[in-house]
């Protein structure tokens, strides 16, 4: 009896130990079929920028027709602390440590286009067309004539400087490509004047006149009483400028000013002349000669000598002279050999003729007594 209760707990044991078995296998394989958590490989990402912009791969070495290379390394950041150096020769870059990072690589370009657009003006053939990175380039100008400098305006603000007196644009740092726009405007130009012996003064300076580049300029100017431009050198302008005095119209004009000027016109008293003009017959000059020139509105005094046989005789004396003009002159017969004309004022040429008349001659009657 004994025997078959061991047997039987026994058998119950061996159930219990083959049961526990199989559920330890069981959850041994359910362990294997667990899937593993993937392991994060360490490696960078890169991502290229040329001029801050992205692009899908790194610009290729290479250069231009002169050999200059085309772009170049400028700077990388790393996230995740790492470091590294970039090998221009190999075009690399190689980090200090491989982990899980993203390395963003940045080129430039070696030179930047320049454009640059002008109004009323030419740009000068050999100026650059473009300028090497940080470099200062400069570009001449030359405005048309009669055009000075306005303004220039550049794309995104870019700071230049223009120099008048050498036509030179300059435009420093240049560190992207740049467009800029030249304007040049017409010149406003002036005109300054003094005048002597003018509108009843001795000297005016007129009120500045201003007009723009290839214009003409006029004004008037009266000269004093029996005042008069004698001579053209006396009417003179500064940096080239050319004057003309019109008399009938008492006008000073410029027919096209080119610059900035100053002119002077001095006016001198006219001094007029006349011609008095004598024919004589039956007397001769003791003073003067045939023609003479007599200031205007001075007297002139004629003396002449009555030739032998002839007379002036003071009834008739009126009668020895005659001019144009209705000049009538004083007459003195000064005595019966020598007569004087006085004129007064010769306010214009005159002609004249003086003639004495021929003696009458007196016939002797024979005395009758005598015969």
């Amino acid at each position: 009896m004994k025997n078959k209760v061991l047997i039987l707990i026994l058998s119950v044991l061996l159930v219990i130990s083959s049961s526990a078995s199989a559920i330890g296998i069981i959850e041994h394989n359910k362990k294997d079929e667990e899937v593993k958590p993937e392991v994060k490989k360490k490696e960078i990402t890169y991502e290229y920028y040329l001029e801050d912009s992205l692009v899908n791969e790194i610009p290729n070495k290479e250069t231009d027709d002169d050999g200059n290379e085309l772009y170049k390394f400028s700077k990388y950041q790393c996230d995740n602390n790492v470091t590294g150096t970039f090998n221009e020769e190999e075009w690399t870059f190689t980090p200090d440590e491989v982990k899980a990072a993203t390395c963003k690589i940045y080129f430039v370009k070696t030179f930047y286009d320049v454009d640059i657009t002008v109004s009323n003006a030419k740009v000068d053939e050999n100026n650059p067309k473009t300028i090497e990175r940080e470099g200062d380039g400069v570009f001449y100008i030359i405005p048309n004539d009669g055009y000075e400098f306005s303004e220039v305006t550049c794309a995104n603000n870019k700071e230049v400087k223009y120099d008048p007196s050498s036509n030179k644009l300059t435009i420093n740092a240049i560190s992207e490509d740049v467009a800029c726009k030249v304007d040049f405007e017409i010149k406003t130009l002036k005109m300054d004047l003094t005048c002597k012996n003018c509108n009843e003064k001795a000297s005016e300076i007129y009120p500045t006149e201003r007009k723009s580049y290839g214009d003409s300029i006029s004004l008037i100017v009266t000269p004093n009483s029996e005042y008069k431009l004698k001579n053209e050198k006396k009417l003179t302008c500064t940096n080239d400028q050319t004057a003309t005095f019109d008399e009938k119209n008492n006008t000073l004009t410029i027919s096209k000013l080119t610059s900035d000027t100053a002119c002077t016109i001095e006016f001198e008293k006219e001094i007029v002349k006349y011609k008095l003009t004598l024919t004589l017959d039956g007397v001769k000059l003791t003073n003067g000669t045939l023609e003479t020139d007599v200031l205007a509105k001075d007297s002139k005094e004629i003396i002449v000598e009555i030739d032998d046989g002839f007379e002036i005789t003071e009834e008739a004396k009126s009668k020895s002279i005659s001019c144009e003009n209705n000049v009538r002159p004083d007459i003195t017969i000064i005595d019966t050999k020598t007569v004087k004309y006085f004129f007064g004022s010769i306010t214009s040429n005159t002609k004249c003729s003086i003639k004495a008349t021929k003696k009458e001659e007196v016939t002797t009657q024979p005395d009758e007594s005598t015969e």
